[in-house]
């Protein structure tokens, strides 16, 4: 395969289109996905209360990163996410390595 160096020159040298500079939805894709909104609800006293609806919204974001699963931890619905998988890795080897008993010489 090529590297992605490699093909944002061909696309620059080609077409004159530098990736860098495109739009999100053009580098990324598009993922739909729930969120949640507040809105004003007035009941029939004309008393105005705040309500949370769920909307359906598409993004245009890099999947593949951390980031987007950190600010939308309610996709994996109480899933555990790679950098708590790390960190309870880490702590798994720890707890190993402590109850291990020491080598005799």
């Amino acid at each position: 395969g090529t590297l992605s160096q490699d093909k944002n020159e061909l696309l620059f040298s080609e077409f004159g289109i530098n990736y860098n500079e495109e739009p999100e939805i053009f580098k990324k894709g598009s993922v739909v996905i729930r969120d949640k909104e507040l809105i004003d609800v007035v009941d029939s006293k004309g008393v105005v209360t705040k309500r949370t609806k769920t909307i359906v919204k598409v993004v245009h974001r890099d999947i593949i990163k951390e980031k987007f699963w950190d600010e939308h931890p309610e996709i994996l619905r109480g899933k555990v996410t790679r950098s708590e998988r790390k960190a309870l890795l880490q702590e798994q080897r720890e707890v190993e390595l402590a109850a291990e008993p020491e080598a005799s010489l």
